[in-house]
């Protein structure tokens, strides 16, 4: 078997995760039928059971006191809010430098698996097959982490920050989990007809604003990225993000207050808006890639801001998702940031904010992007984005 291992160190020491009561309840079946598949390969493997974040056998303390000499890699059975927890449990540790360059190896078992869609496609992400084999012979590739400030906590965000419908759709359907994908075009459905809107002042350091130049960018990096790229090992949480080449666009529609005092590259917007929805991946469910310019790895946040729509705007909004059709609306408005800040206002503040699925306290926050923090173990080597952009 080792000729198949060629540049890989096989037999891999990993540490499973899965919490038999969370998600659609199937992380147990899906342990059991991969078991077989981890010992035929020779990787040691240890089983651990997690609990809801209130139980002290959470994903987020166990990360954080785990013995990272002993395994290869951390293998959660879930959906992304385990996967969540492992990163903040290793970014809260004394050595989290260290901690979050071990890889995490995901195996599908939850409603949305962003992450796992991300690495295998929306076309792989169902076989089980294709996913332990990216765990047994995968290659580790860096991820940027957002570090999200609200209130008198920090945490850390692999996937996406929404507010709007945006979160509406996703935390306010998790009575209907067990819909898996399904749900999230429902609460989409139903924000679009109670015709919902919510106030907002955004404060954002922009990078770059022309959808046809970061379409440039990203159709060049994916044709002159190799498929493996070994990871770079970063030297501090705070790293300074890098600068897009391309001039910031000095008409950006919806800034209605520009204030000189922000400094260059900050701009603040007070207005209402149907979404506002940030992100570092390309895919934030099967269905849907709502940051088809994203990288993974760019140091920067692709953030996407939609003001109020009618209801048939807003239905053709769903047209081509899978594909990220939307970027080519007038409507809608696709930023590269480093940092922004989201204070919502009036009955706004009685929404949901959700950070890579999980719901937070409806307040300000703030996000910063930091480059290569993290590491997850990839199949193919790169993300699993779109090839090339066009723009309709």
């Amino acid at each position: 078997m080792l000729p198949s291992f060629a540049g890989i160190e096989p037999h891999r020491r990993l540490l499973v995760f899965i919490n038999p009561h969370g998600g659609q309840g199937k992380a147990q079946q899906i342990w059991e039928n991969v078991a077989p598949i981890f010992k035929a390969a020779r990787c040691p493997v240890h089983l651990q059971h997690t609990g809801p974040a209130e139980s002290p056998n959470n994903a987020t303390t166990l990360a954080s006191e785990i013995d990272l000499g002993a395994w290869d890699a951390l293998v959660p059975i879930s959906g992304d809010g385990i996967i969540n927890e492992l990163l903040n449990g290793l970014a809260s540790r004394p050595d989290a430098l260290k901690a979050l360059r071990m890889p995490i190896a995901p195996l599908p078992g939850g409603s949305g698996n962003a992450l796992s869609v991300n690495l295998l496609g929306p076309e792989g992400v169902d076989d089980l097959a294709l996913a332990v084999l990216g765990v047994i012979k995968g290659s580790p590739i860096p991820l940027d982490l957002c570090s999200v400030t609200h209130g008198d906590r920090r945490m850390f965000s692999f996937l996406s920050q929404a507010f709007g419908l945006a979160a509406d759709l996703d935390i306010g359907t998790e009575w209907i989990r067990w819909m898996g994908d399904t749900r999230f075009t429902l609460g989409y459905l139903w924000g679009v007809f109670t015709r919902k809107s919510y106030s907002v002042e955004i404060i954002l350091n922009v990078k770059e604003s022309s959808k046809s130049a970061m379409a440039s960018a990203y159709n060049a990096h994916q044709a002159s990225s190799p498929v493996y790229e070994p990871p770079a090992v970063p030297s501090d949480l705070s790293m300074p993000t890098p600068s897009l080449s391309m001039p910031l666009e000095d008409d950006i529609p919806l800034h209605t207050e520009l204030k000189a005092d922000l400094g260059p590259g900050w701009h603040r917007m007070r207005v209402p808006i149907q979404i506002l929805y940030g992100g570092k991946l390309p895919w934030v469910s099967r269905g849907s890639q709502q940051f088809p310019l994203a990288t993974g790895r760019d140091g920067l946040i692709d953030l996407v801001v939609v003001p109020p729509r009618g209801v048939q705007e807003s239905i053709k909004g769903l047209e081509g998702a899978e594909r990220g059709a939307f970027l080519s609306s007038p409507s809608c408005y696709y930023y590269k940031v480093a940092s922004y800040i989201c204070r919502p206002i009036g009955s706004a503040a009685k929404g949901y904010i959700s950070i890579d699925g999980e719901s937070i306290p409806n307040e300000e926050f703030h996000v910063e992007c930091h480059p290569g923090l993290a590491r997850v173990m990839s199949l193919h080597g790169r993300w699993m984005g779109l090839d090339k952009i066009v723009l309709e």
